[in-house]
């Protein structure tokens, strides 16, 4: 396939993927904030940015380089998936200790359950930043698709029997598990098999390598999801809940250069 084909491929992959997981997304979040009302909805949205801050924190910026190293050096990248895996799993229990100062006593399943999510989530991202450095974009599509269908799904569902926004959490964090095991399996069907050594030096270097791709990417995580936080504290989970459910528009507008430099990273 010719270069122009397949960036053409790749990005038409990339694209179906965002918009079915972009506008899935707003539509359960919209149903989210209609039953739960917006207090118990600013907290459920609190949580989830949470994770969401926690699965860039869980990425120590690993997913960049592992594009940009296995398209480079393929006969590399089992050894790279296994090294970014080992990494990652030190940094577990750190994750839910960050979600725990802002969870109430009542709160703290739901911020417990929605950290999971993200830590989970962030396993994900490694496995579909695999596919994109072999430039195999549909699996990314398709598997993200997937996870925000299940998830979107669940949580109405969820919602519509319960009424109770830990059940969402439970959702979230069962979805997501899920299809990690089955992009997992993806990966293995497709030859990439992690390799798992004991070689902390080279984890040494990887980690110094990351750096600055992981500072940059929370630093962006935090600001993205900051007012959230600071909204629930300045005025009240109410008002963090309609700030949550307006602002999860936003995303959709801003999707195409993202996917552009996705597309051509490789």
């Amino acid at each position: 396939m010719s270069q122009s084909r397949l960036f053409i491929k790749n990005f038409f992959s990339l694209m179906m993927g965002k918009a079915i997981v972009r506008l899935t997304s707003f539509a359960s979040t919209l149903y989210l904030a209609r039953v739960l009302g917006p207090a118990e909805f600013g907290q459920f949205s609190l949580a989830l940015a949470i994770g969401f801050v926690l699965s860039f924190v869980t990425n120590l910026g690993l997913d960049n380089l592992i594009v940009r190293e296995i398209a480079r050096t393929p006969e590399k990248a089992n050894r790279l998936l296994g090294d970014a895996l080992i990494l990652k799993t030190p940094v577990l229990p750190f994750g839910f200790l960050i979600a725990l100062p802002f969870a109430s006593a009542e709160s703290r399943p739901l911020f417990l359950l929605l950290a999971g999510y993200g830590i989970l989530h962030a396993y994900l991202l490694l496995f579909c930043a695999a596919f994109r450095g072999i430039e195999r974009m549909e699996f990314q599509a398709l598997i993200l698709s997937v996870q925000i269908f299940l998830i979107a799904v669940g949580t109405i569902a969820a919602i519509w029997l319960t009424g109770e926004a830990i059940w969402a959490a439970v959702v979230h964090l069962v979805a997501t598990a899920g299809v990690a095991l089955w992009a997992y399996g993806i990966l293995l069907r497709n030859g990439l098999r992690p390799s798992y050594r004991w070689q902390p030096l080279a984890w040494r270097q990887l980690l110094q390598t990351v750096l600055p791709f992981g500072l940059v990417i929370v630093g962006l995580a935090i600001y993205d999801r900051q007012g959230i936080a600071l909204i629930k504290l300045l005025c009240g989970e109410a008002a963090a809940g309609w700030f949550n459910a307006a602002y999860s528009f936003i995303p959709i507008l801003v999707n195409i250069p993202d996917i552009i430099i996705n597309t051509l990273f490789p």
